[in-house]
């Protein structure tokens, strides 16, 4: 079963993008991992079965890139794009083994 939020989610970029600063956009994205962090948490302590761990797996996987275009904010673009492709490649997965259980048995 897809989420609901990605099913009916009417959103384009322009409605869901905020603008911040050069000097709020690290501190942002330490938020954002921490909050990762803190939810792969609660999953760890509440939720055993098999789409809640692969799911929290996932933003496992995330909080190293978030914090790595967080450190290295005045480096080469070609940094922030790595991390951005492998955001976007987590996020695809994470959507990918909610659509259906056969993907989350791959």
């Amino acid at each position: 079963m897809v989420l609901k939020s990605y099913v009916d989610n009417e959103s384009r970029l322009p409605g869901i993008m905020q603008s911040i600063s050069s000097e709020d956009f690290r501190p942002a994205l330490y938020k954002i991992s921490k909050k990762f962090l803190n939810l792969a948490n609660r999953i760890k302590n509440n939720k055993k079965e098999k789409k809640s761990i692969v799911l929290r797996n996932f933003l496992l996987a995330s909080i190293p890139y978030l914090e790595l275009a967080a450190e290295r904010k005045k480096d080469f673009v070609q940094v922030w794009a790595f991390c951005a492709r492998n955001l976007f490649e987590i996020h695809l997965w994470s959507r990918y083994v909610q659509i259906d259980a056969n993907n989350l048995q791959k």
